[in-house]
């Protein structure tokens, strides 16, 4: 299994200069579609982390952070791989100045990494963090657990992959599901009242993917501002989580699929 330990908040700093990207091994993966099914990797129980790679695995989520919050986009897309762009934010070109303009376009917000536990060691040989972060400019901002895997290239971490976990409590929640299918039919709300629900300190949109395609949903505000993002791989599920999401209404939408909207109202 994965080690268990004390997670670890991410210190602030500033964005150093990007470093050059250069080919390593990577998991063999088909990468005609980054989001397909693939082989589950799994811990390795037996493998031994070597303690550089923890502290270039903090640096590199440091780093991420207070490249984000400078806006220096470039910067930013090199430390993430086109895999992780894609699995996290549905951004799917590998040319890194497509990647830079695509993320400066959602306009998600300030980062936060609040905490980051210690590197494991996977079977197909990537090396993966448990985090929780906070992504937004407040009322609301996105909450998002979740494990991201990482490659080491020449002494500088890359995060390679984002997969949802389930968010830890965060307060009293309310929640409400929808729904997508590949065959043309719209996006649909699961709950029998629709998209109407009563504020809460916590809302969680559970977003099923039930096809055979990925896809990214979009939370938006009256003026068009993009307040989450989900993206879901094919047959899975999880929870675009907002903190204090004020009364109003919103619009939850896939950009890539025509007619895929819905209309979230809350209330109180």
């Amino acid at each position: 299994m994965a080690r268990r330990a004390l997670a670890t908040p991410v210190a602030t700093g500033t964005c150093p200069r990007p470093v050059p990207a250069t080919p390593t091994p990577v998991p063999d993966l088909d990468d005609s579609s980054l989001l397909g099914p693939t082989p589950t990797p799994a811990p390795d129980p037996d493998a031994v982390v070597d303690p550089l790679l923890e502290s270039m695995t903090a640096a590199a989520a440091a780093n991420l952070q207070a490249c984000w919050n400078a806006a220096d986009w470039d910067a930013v897309t090199a430390i993430l791989t086109p895999r992780f762009l894609q699995t996290a934010f549905g951004i799917d070109t590998p040319e890194m100045a497509e990647q830079a303009k695509a993320l400066a376009a959602l306009d998600l917000g300030p980062l936060r990494v609040e905490t980051i536990g210690p590197v494991g060691i996977w079977s197909d040989g990537r090396g993966a963090v448990d985090v929780l972060y906070f992504r937004g400019r407040g009322n609301p901002v996105q909450a998002v657990a979740a494990r991201w895997f990482l490659i080491a290239e020449r002494g500088v971490v890359r995060f390679d992959e984002e997969v949802l976990l389930l968010a830890p409590p965060l307060g009293d929640r309310v929640t409400v599901g929808f729904a997508i299918a590949d065959d043309l039919r719209p996006m649909q709300w699961n709950d029998p009242t629709g998209g109407q629900i009563s504020r809460s300190p916590v809302t969680a949109l559970h977003g099923a993917n039930r096809g055979w395609l990925p896809h990214t949903f979009l939370l938006e505000g009256a003026s068009g501002e993009t307040l989450g993002i989900l993206t879901l791989p094919p047959w899975r599920q999880s929870d675009l989580v907002l903190l204090d999401l004020p009364a109003g209404t919103y619009r939850l939408h896939d950009p890539a699929t025509a007619g895929s909207e819905l209309v979230l109202s809350v209330t109180g």
